[in-house]
């Protein structure tokens, strides 16, 4: 690669760079694609399973159409949904206040899903379980 081309590659990837709200310096290219089908799919036998046990502890799976983990992921080409599968404290939005169990975040959410086995990222988004990552 002679000189030239470095600088046109070099300026390219400075093009698609960005700094996200927290400040923090992004490549596009470097995202991680998020496989909504295929969660989607893991996520549908986890309800029939665990859906109870998970609600009597407080917390749910829901759909999730945050932009937050954006900074993250990128969505599979053909996907046009732009969501993610998120462990949250099941709670009533208008007064903020836990619906079941004792939560009082969708951080203790996260370790309890974690405890059974979910493997989620800093956002509470869903991404293995157990020992299997889904991304």
């Amino acid at each position: 690669m002679n000189l030239q081309e470095e600088i046109s590659r070099i300026q390219s990837i400075m093009e698609s760079m960005y700094v996200d709200e927290w400040g923090r310096l992004h490549y596009e290219e470097e995202k991680i694609i998020y496989p909504f089908k295929k969660i989607s799919k893991f996520v549908d036998w986890f309800q029939q399973e665990y859906k109870d046990y998970a609600a009597k502890q407080g917390w749910a799976i829901f759909d999730s159409d945050t932009e937050v983990p954006n900074i993250k992921y990128k969505h599979e080409p053909d996907n046009k949904r732009w969501s993610y599968f998120q462990v949250q404290r099941l709670d009533n939005p208008a007064e903020d206040e836990a619906l079941f169990g004792r939560l009082s975040d969708d951080m203790q959410a996260d370790e309890l899903a974690k405890k059974l086995g979910l493997v989620l990222d800093e956002f509470g988004v869903i991404i293995g379980w157990k020992d299997q990552l889904f991304i």
